[in-house]
């Protein structure tokens, strides 16, 4: 899910590894993080200077008092769009030059997503763009298996009942899906290719089943 700097202002490597073989519920329990809260963590090597550094976190900080996020996600941005909030915040936040893609089962997949709609958006002369921030959910480590804020909410009625089930992820899309009973694991990777589909497209894989 991306959002644009409009959006934002109105108010305002780390990746997901491809998995060899699913995890069963327990383990996963043991690697998902809680749905509620973010931390949003500008890149040591955002190549922003330390006034625009702080003109992001400000943003970063309404952001998430706002909601106005979820994990896994990334702020694209171009040292232009600072240039231009000095002058006439409406122009900078109309330039697509701030860009937030999130609710992705990695920040890779969200940075490249955000990357190229900050890239599209410039214009002959200004800045390129660069992933400068991730959007991560609280006390994160890295892990085998990660799911989007909004899939790892739905994991809880993934856990529920016996018998065999699977829960399938696009690192695409940021799409995903479960079934439960005889051929769980054949629905679920239907369902997520065809919610992927209305994504864009993407490849789904299960990461979990039992």
């Amino acid at each position: 899910m991306r959002f644009s700097a409009m959006c934002l202002l109105s108010v305002g490597v780390l990746s997901g590894m491809a998995m060899a073989e699913p995890v069963d519920t327990n383990a996963a329990r043991k690697m998902l993080f809680s749905p509620r809260g973010v931390e949003m963590v500008v890149r040591p090597d955002s190549g922003l200077d330390a006034a625009q550094t702080a003109t992001l976190q400000a943003i970063l900080k309404q952001m998430g008092a706002e909601g106005l996020s979820g994990y896994y996600g990334a702020v694209a941005i171009s040292p232009t769009f600072f240039v231009m909030m000095a002058t006439d915040t409406g122009a900078a936040t109309l330039s697509g030059l701030f860009q937030v893609a999130g609710k992705y089962h990695s920040t890779k997949t969200a940075g490249a997503v955000a990357l190229e709609a900050c890239q599209a958006a410039r214009k002959s002369g200004q800045a390129a763009c660069a992933v400068a921030a991730h959007i991560l959910p609280r006390k994160w480590t890295a892990q085998p298996v990660q799911l989007s804020v909004d899939a790892t909410a739905s994991f809880s009625a993934y856990r529920k009942g016996k018998g065999p089930k699977a829960f399938a992820t696009s690192q695409a899309s940021g799409a995903y899906a479960f079934a439960k009973g005889d051929g769980a694991g054949a629905a679920a990777l239907a369902a997520c290719t065809a919610s992927a589909a209305k994504k864009g497209g993407g490849a789904c894989e299960i990461v979990i089943a039992d």
